[in-house]
């Protein structure tokens, strides 16, 4: 399967093939379609090559098409009605989607555009296989798609969905209707979403304290997971975002900084290292060459998940941090020899009772790690640097934050934390008697 080719205008998405005509295929009356045996939702997909077979003698079809240059019977009927699902389609199949540069924005708009035109599935729905069910609007004619009915269906998302994911829905449906206006086959006269207004999500702002780092850290050690310890310490330091952190490569000391290289772009970061992150480079550096002899890699980054030997991939370092942080604020436990988080949902909620004599807590809890997030880190980096009396473009230049972004976390940070105004007012004081200047 890796080496074969599909068929014109079929498309393989994790398992699930679908023909998807592009416009001049649909004047002659082809519809795109899921390639399912019956034809029915909830039917068994195509497999490949029946996907391939099917896809094939498809094509035949609209070459006789082409050549006989006439419609397929009812396909006049067909072209009247163009939905919402087809300008999509269209859209995620153009050239102009594909000169996205970011691989990972198209990947966020194709996800978006199945959360538009399915409904949402349980996750009991996904362990059985259930196939999802259609969102109606996504059968709705294009042309009759007007401000309200648009607004309409976002705040249906949004009630469905929560904020997030309804103004996500709107900037991916804004971007389609775009892209429709200019489209030679779609020709749009309006962009029903472009002038919708809904409340901003409130901005997240959150600070660790250096004890809720450490119990995170510990966890993550005893857990096996130290990678993930890692991750946390390298976001404190350097104040990058989760994905850089997790593609940086340690180039060494260059005039006295460390050099970190983002493997995906190429960027460099270098900073002067603190004697605690030095510390566990050095740590993760020898946890790694074990990991390499053991499975046989050559990771060329800093932060290596243990059970693979490879640099991590997005969903599963997110899970591994959500059982560091569960482990950091319920606790760890050994009973009987075995290592495991202090979780009443497994151990009974009156565990620590029962099994006194057979238990010994490892890690105490720290309830308040319930809530942190990775994308905390930045904004704790940002706000001990600040308190290091660091400036703004200091601080920017080794987080890479835009110095509105830096305003923006220090005006909250500063409301609930009074130590950087008394750091200014002693500034103000020693200047003051240095000028010698008395009002």
């Amino acid at each position: 399967m890796a080496n074969a080719k599909l068929p014109p205008f079929i498309t393989w998405r994790k398992g699930r093939p679908r023909f998807i005509p592009g416009a001049g295929e649909r004047d002659l009356g082809f519809r795109g379609e899921d390639l399912r045996h019956r034809d029915r939702a909830g039917a068994p997909w195509l497999s490949f090559e029946e996907a391939c077979a099917w896809g094939a003698a498809r094509h035949a079809e609209i070459l006789a098409a082409r050549a006989a240059g006439r419609r397929r019977k009812g396909a006049t009927a067909a072209r009247r009605i163009m939905t919402l699902e087809d300008l999509l389609r269209d859209w995620l199949s153009s050239d102009a989607f594909k000169a996205i540069p970011s691989p990972r924005t198209r990947e966020g708009y194709r996800k978006q555009v199945d959360a538009i035109l399915l409904k949402p599935q349980t996750r009991d729905d996904r362990r059985a296989g259930r196939a999802r069910e259609r969102e109606s609007f996504a059968a709705m004619p294009v042309t009759a798609i007007e401000p309200p009915e648009a607004n309409g269906f976002i705040e249906y998302q949004i009630r469905t969905r929560g904020l997030y994911m309804g103004r996500a829905s709107r900037a991916v449906l804004v971007q389609a209707f775009r892209w429709g206006r200019t489209s030679t086959s779609w020709r749009l006269k309006q962009n029903p979403f472009a002038g919708l207004r809904f409340k901003k999500p409130d901005g997240r702002i959150v600070i660790w304290s250096d004890a809720e780092i450490r119990q995170l850290v510990d966890a993550a050690d005893a857990l096996g997971l130290a990678s993930v310890g890692d991750s946390i310490l390298l976001g404190l330091f350097t104040g990058q975002r989760q994905g850089d952190r997790l593609s940086l490569c340690d180039d060494g000391l260059i005039d006295g900084r460390r050099q970190f290289r983002q493997s995906k772009t190429g960027a460099i970061v270098a900073i002067p290292e603190t004697p605690r992150l030095r510390e566990r480079l050095e740590q993760a550096r020898a946890r790694v060459r074990v990991v390499m002899l053991k499975f046989g890699t050559r990771p060329d980054t800093i932060v290596v998940f243990e059970n693979t030997g490879r640099d991590y991939r997005p969903d599963t370092y997110r899970h591994n941090f959500e059982t560091v942080r569960a482990a950091a604020s319920l606790g760890m436990v050994e009973i009987d020899g075995r290592v495991t988080i202090a979780d009443p949902k497994i151990l009974g909620a009156d565990f620590a009772h029962r099994l006194h004599n057979r238990m010994t807590w490892l890690l105490q809890p720290m309830p308040s790690c319930a809530d942190k997030r990775d994308q905390d880190l930045r904004d704790t980096s940002v706000t001990w640097l600040a308190r290091a009396s660091c400036t703004v473009p200091e601080i920017a230049a080794i987080t890479g934050h835009e110095p509105k972004s830096i305003y923006n976390i220090l005006t909250h940070y500063l409301a609930i934390t009074p130590e950087l105004a008394d750091a200014a007012i002693g500034k103000l004081v020693t200047w003051m008697d240095r000028e010698g200047i008395t009002v």
